[in-house]
């Protein structure tokens, strides 16, 4: 433990108020025996005589030795310093306060001084570390999810370009339409880029927005897509693009490489407290990708995957959500439950 160079309010109010209950109780008896100008005197001649080995102590002989664990040399060295000190102050106690206190006194008050205050500045200096390492933890934090958030945009805008590319080339009059929804979903895009918080209804914009798009893709003979959105989400708020990976996954891993009847059902509600988000979809016979949205790694084609999901909520949510994985051979569902 070093005390500070620049202590902060907090430490100096702590000093001040120990030499102020260590100072001022003996006034009145100075009072009775002496003139104000000499309890003045008294009581400053206490602070310097006092002060200087207490602060010595606590600059050198504590962190040196004491709390290193070499409580005995500490003892010894300061006993070796301090009797001919204390016994010096008997005689300067006596000047100045007409009295001569024992020498026992001295030392009995020295020891209770430095230990408070060498206490207390332990204290002080251990909160200030642990602040420091939370808000160094914090900043990681922050980095990480910048990070994570980072891959999303790019991840979704290489696949919904994809989805354009299949209809421009097809000739498709859908196509425009098209342009304009990605249009939209890109300003979401770009405008929450640097956000912490969105509104949720600001997210289910996007999630309908998004699934509008898949429509015009998909044959509406050929796919089934829900979605249904309860409770009071105007009062909600979460991190942007949370959500839109899991039902992004669901359109490419399970219905993109399906030729047959598909389904995606997507429910998203909120209760209390509480926000479910639910997004269940059918799956061909045989998977085109063997680890069908492994939440373990990134998916193959991509480089990224729901793992950077799981990665966010762990860091926003930490003991606060679940995430639950229903595989079946037809069907793959996933269910995410966030205490807001």
């Amino acid at each position: 433990m070093k005390w500070s160079s620049r202590p902060d309010t907090s430490l100096i109010i702590a000093h001040l108020l120990l030499w102020g209950l260590f100072l001022l109780p003996p006034v009145p008896y100075y009072l009775e025996r002496m003139s104000v100008g000499g309890t003045v005197l008294a009581v400053g001649f206490g602070w310097v005589y006092f002060g200087l080995p207490v602060y010595a102590n606590g600059l050198y002989f504590l962190p040196r030795f004491f709390f290193t664990g070499k409580r005995l040399t500490y003892l010894l060295l300061t006993l070796v310093v301090l009797l001919p000190y204390a016994w010096a102050g008997t005689w300067l106690f006596k000047f100045v306060t007409l009295e001569k206190p024992p020498l026992i006194f001295l030392i009995a008050r020295f020891y209770t001084l430095a230990f408070a205050f060498g206490f207390i500045d332990q204290y002080v200096h251990r909160q200030k570390t642990h602040n420091r390492l939370l808000q160094l933890e914090s900043q990681q934090n922050r980095l990480e999810l910048d990070r994570l958030k980072a891959q999303v945009n790019p991840h979704f805008l290489f696949n919904t370009l994809n989805n354009l590319y299949t209809l421009t080339l097809n000739q498709s009059p859908q196509a425009p339409d098209v342009v304009l929804g990605l249009a939209n979903l890109m300003r979401y895009l770009f405008t929450t880029n640097h956000a912490d918080r969105v509104l949720l209804t600001e997210e289910v914009a996007y999630l309908d927005q998004y699934i509008a798009l898949e429509r015009l893709r998909l044959s509406t003979e050929r796919a089934v897509i829900t979605f249904v959105v309860q409770g009071p989400v105007a009062t909600v708020q979460l991190p942007p693009m949370l959500l839109i990976p899991f039902v992004e996954n669901a359109f490419k891993h399970g219905v993109e490489t399906d030729t047959g009847q598909v389904f995606v059902a997507v429910t998203l509600a909120v209760q209390d407290r509480d926000l479910f988000f639910e997004v269940e979809n059918s799956k061909p016979a045989e998977p085109f990708f063997p680890d069908h949205l492994n939440l373990t790694g990134a998916s193959p084609n991509t480089g990224t995957g729901l793992s950077n999901v799981r990665q966010r909520l762990a860091l926003l949510y930490p003991n606060t959500y679940q995430l639950a994985i229903d595989d079946q051979p037809l069907t793959y569902k996933t269910t995410l439950a966030i205490q807001l």
